[in-house]
């Protein structure tokens, strides 16, 4: 299986509060993650969005509607990257969006 870009795009409604999280997982591959971008529906209010991987925060905004980042990021097939988002408009769709190369499991280089 050779190398391919990718683009992968995950939404929330965010809840009464303004919060809301998604998830995204190399299914059996690797991810050379080029960037990333977070957007809602309506921006009343400000969200914040933090982007983890494994729980561990990498990175945040307190633009969570409309913002892109080029940090790159390595996924492993066991890893994982989430966006949250706090402080929103309540009920609000949420987007996360991660873009790169997938590599098959073991071959990144």
């Amino acid at each position: 299986m050779p190398s391919v870009t990718f683009r992968k795009a995950i939404s929330v409604d965010l809840d009464a509060s303004g919060a809301g999280a998604v998830l995204l997982q190399p299914p059996g591959v690797a991810w050379a993650v080029d960037g990333s971008s977070v957007e809602t529906a309506t921006s009343t209010l400000h969200p914040r969005a933090d982007v983890t991987i494994n729980g561990g925060w990498v990175e945040g905004t307190y633009s969570g509607h409309r913002d892109t980042s080029d940090t790159r990021h390595r996924l492993g097939p066991t890893d994982q990257i989430s966006c949250s988002w706090t402080g929103g408009d309540a009920g609000t769709r949420a987007t996360f969006r991660i873009w790169g190369v997938q590599y098959p499991a073991g071959q990144m280089p």
